[in-house]
């Protein structure tokens, strides 16, 4: 009989224990519904209602487990029992069950006299759910049947799991129904179904399972299975169960067909297993090697010769089996062997191409989360880096998770990030600072390198630019004099330049690159300069040399340009410093300062040489804007007055009276006597008699040596013999004066100072060690010797210069190579 919930329980006396009739009405009502409901048989005894009471049904089942009987309790038993009794009242709204304390049931006093305290008949409601009790296992009442229908969507790991559970899991998953469904809900109709001899259980715990299945090992890690044994061994347990076909040798001249009757293996050159058998297609997961061992299994091949051997052995009636019958049985287990094989080989394949396809999965999914999370930690306020993400422990932690980012994954991780966020930064730049520092040590020495390589200058390429700089000077030197330009002089160096960065571009590629790659630098101009332009420009006078080396920034203004930088070097110098690092026109020659190292001004060997050298000659216009690479128009000077050269043209004469070349001597002072009775002064007496005897000696051609020290030593003798005073004397050495220029001290007075001539002899010798007749003597400007010969009254020292120096085209007596002709 149920009872309802808002039905009324009348009370029934006549049903009533007699104990009870002292007490409150609604324990008596309680109990009378119970006694109708089961019978007064069925009360046996009172029921601790201190438990929690939710439905009129549970209160039933829980009064049909009293087992014994009422009256036998005593008056104090129920006095302690029956403390607190549970009524069911109707909630219309929220439809819930509460309890209700009960009045105190009256009690006598104590041995004391003082009665106990009573509790207060205001009813108490519950905080909080029902709690179960901790040394009480709970029984559900739950039917088997709906777990059998639950265990056919679990895994086979979680059927594994679930049969350690509980008896009634483990009796319900003896059957192979639940695994069979399983494998087919979890893994398709692909993953073939277990070999024969193998149940479901144990395919599944083959397929799923941890740890060795030998019975001495307590390797609890292992996972990898071994189809054609069908175990899942660790590495120890599988080399100590099989045993290589080479080891049965002796067994195999015995049996010879006993390879075909069992499985065996593929192990490769390091011992390592490959795959079940031999496949007809290697699948894409198998790398075939040169080498492998054939491996079988101990206890097969122990089975399969007890076997032989057995069905070998005489029948009862003694008869032996003929060879065709044996031939017969091991046809018919070959068979048997090769279904085997093409099982196991099914099972494999399925299991290394599911195992990479999750793999790759896994790794797509661990793409899509590091890529989700660093988008998420760019938009972190201030944002977080992902160097700095990729060093806190809970990020590498994160994306190892084989499975889709998502929302709460990323809630979950910002917590952590906030703690470990401080410490990753200082990581990070901790290890920027490093790497800064390692490669601008790298830079550094990659400078020293190529500026080491390059300072012999004997590089199979820098060769080659020097031969084309020689063909350029050649084409701008005048052919009948070789100090005498076709151009102005402050074009010269920038004609050279351009025109050899032109002639090296239009090369073919193998004449460029005669020794691997090479690259034209600013090194190569610096190279040009020092071994081809100063050493053509060394028998200029000083007012030349200034012209043509006076080069200027494009940038700065005129006046700027023409005060501050004159020299190539420190052109390159100021752009480098100056603007380089403001001025996108002058990008390509901006390098940090740091990457090179301190002794370096301008990065000769880092810039490449752009087809626009930043510099402009002193009559040149500053462009609006300088473009490195762009074709530009050079600008010339207008070309100088050539009649200005006294040299020009002329050569010596060989009169008959003159004393024969090789007497250098004798030629000096046959021109001392010639211009003895002239107004010149002794300075250019001296010039023109060293010129005379030098282009005699020489007799015009270069390659003939000049004259050695031991000829100035006689030089000397001979004007103290011939009492000849003032001519060689007082003049500042040229090689001095040269350097000085370079260095800027023009106003040294070691340089300034002019010196006799054996004193000047001595110091030359000394301190230069060249030859004397390049940088010994600083004789005037031939500017300044034209101009004294035209002046009034100089007309017997133009005559006799003109004797000295006729012009080719008069010059009669003159030898035909010395005249030019052939």
């Amino acid at each position: 009989m149920a009872l309802q919930r808002d039905q009324h329980i009348p009370p029934t006396p006549a049903c009533t224990p007699p104990h009870l009739d002292a007490y409150d009405v609604d324990l008596q009502n309680a109990f009378a519904a119970a006694q109708t409901a089961f019978g007064d048989s069925t009360l046996s005894q009172p029921v601790n209602y201190k438990w929690d009471i939710t439905c009129r049904a549970n209160f039933i089942a829980r009064m049909q487990a009293s087992e014994s009987s009422v009256s036998s309790r005593s008056h104090q038993t129920l006095k302690r029992k029956w403390k607190e009794i549970v009524l069911l009242q109707s909630d219309t709204n929220a439809k819930r069950v509460r309890r209700i304390d009960a009045e105190a049931i009256p009690v006598p006093p104590t041995r004391m006299g003082r009665p106990p305290k009573q509790n207060s008949s205001r009813p108490k409601i519950p905080s909080g759910l029902p709690t179960l009790r901790s040394n009480k296992r709970v029984k559900p009442e739950f039917p088997l049947d709906i777990w059998d229908m639950i265990f056919r969507y679990c895994s086979p790991s979680s059927l594994l799991r679930a049969r350690t559970v509980s008896r009634g899991f483990e009796q319900r998953l003896l059957y192979e129904a639940p695994w069979r469904a399983a494998r087919l809900y979890h893994y398709g109709r692909d993953l073939p179904g277990p070999p024969p001899g193998i149940s479901e259980q144990q395919y599944a715990d083959l397929l799923t399972g941890v740890g060795c299945q030998s019975k001495a090992c307590n390797d609890e890690k292992a996972r990898k299975t071994y189809w054609a044994f069908q175990r899942r061994w660790c590495y120890k347990c599988l080399k100590k169960n099989v045993i290589t076909k080479l080891a049965c040798s002796k067994i195999l001249e015995r049996f010879p067909r006993l390879a075909e009757l069992i499985p065996h293996v593929r192990f490769d050159s390091w011992g390592h297993y490959q795959w079940v058998g031999d496949y007809p297609d290697h699948p894409a997961w198998q790398r075939p090697e040169n080498f492998q061992k054939i491996v079988f299994l101990r206890s097969d091949v122990k089975k399969v010769i007890l076997e032989m051997e057995e069905f070998q052995k005489p029948g009862a009636n003694g008869i032996q089996k003929t060879q065709q019958e044996v031939d017969s049985w091991v046809e018919a287990q070959k068979s048997t062997n090769e279904e085997l094989v093409c099982h196991l080989q099914r099972i494999e394949d399925w299991v290394e191409c599911s195992k990479r396809s999750k793999l790759a999965e896994a790794g797509e999914y661990r793409e899509q989360r590091i890529r989700f999370f660093k988008e998420k930690a760019e938009s972190m306020n201030p944002p977080l880096s992902a160097d700095a993400l990729s060093k806190t422990l809970s990020y590498r932690r994160a994306i190892i998770i084989s499975s889709k980012p998502t929302e709460n994954a990323w809630k979950t991780l910002l917590p952590k990030l906030g703690k470990e966020r401080a410490k990753a930064e200082a990581e990070c730049q901790k290890e920027k600072d490093h790497q800064h520092k390692e490669e601008l040590r790298r830079r550094k020495k990659d400078y020293e390198r190529t500026e080491s390589d390059r300072k012999a200058r004997d590089r199979p390429e820098q060769v080659l630019v020097l031969e084309l700089a020689d063909e350029i000077i050649s084409t701008l030197v005048d052919s009948e004099d070789e100090r005498t330009l076709k151009v102005a002089d402050a074009d010269f160096i920038h004609l050279v330049f351009r025109r050899v960065f032109q002639e090296y571009e239009s090369l073919a590629d193998s004449k460029k690159s005669r020794a691997g790659e090479y690259r034209l630098l600013m090194d190569d101009v610096k190279m040009i300069y020092e071994k081809r332009l100063m050493p053509f420009m060394e028998e200029w006078d000083v007012k030349r040399i200034r012209a043509a080396t006076l080069v200027r920034c494009p940038v700065c203004p005129k006046k700027e340009g023409l005060s501050a930088h004159q020299d190539l070097a420190t052109v390159m110098q100021h752009v480098f410093e100056k603007h380089a690092s403001t001025m996108a026109d002058f990008e390509g020659f901006w390098f940090p300062r740091n990457e090179l190292p301190l002794r370096v001004a301008f990065p000769w060997c880092r810039v490449e040489w752009p087809r626009n050298l930043p510099m402009l000659p002193s009559h040149q216009r500053v462009p609006g804007r300088w473009d490195l690479h762009a074709q530009m128009k050079y600008e010339h000077q207008p070309e100088r007055k050539k009649e200005n050269d006294i040299w020009r043209g002329r050569t010596f004469s060989s009169d008959i009276n003159s004393p024969p070349p090789e007497q250098f001597v004798n030629n000096v002072l046959y021109v001392l006597s010639l211009l003895d009775h002239t107004k010149l002064q002794n300075q250019f007496k001296t010039m023109i008699a060293n010129k005379y005897a030098l282009l005699r000696y020489s007799r015009g051609r270069r390659e003939q040596p000049p004259p050695g020290e031991e000829v100035l030593a006689d030089l000397q003798v001979a004007f103290v013999r011939k009492g000849i005073k003032g001519v060689y004397e007082f003049f500042r050495c040229r090689a001095c004066r040269k350097q000085a220029e370079r260095e800027g001290r023009t106003r040294n007075r070691s340089v300034t100072r002019l010196k006799p001539f054996g004193e000047l002899v001595q110091h030359y010798f000394t301190v230069h060690r060249d030859s004397w007749p390049k940088g010994m003597i600083d004789f005037p400007p031939g500017e300044d010797l034209l101009a004294v010969l035209q002046e009034p009254g100089s007309e017997v020292a133009r005559e006799i210069f003109d004797r000295l120096f006729p012009l080719k085209s008069d010059a009669t007596k003159v030898d035909p190579i010395l005249r030019g002709e052939n």
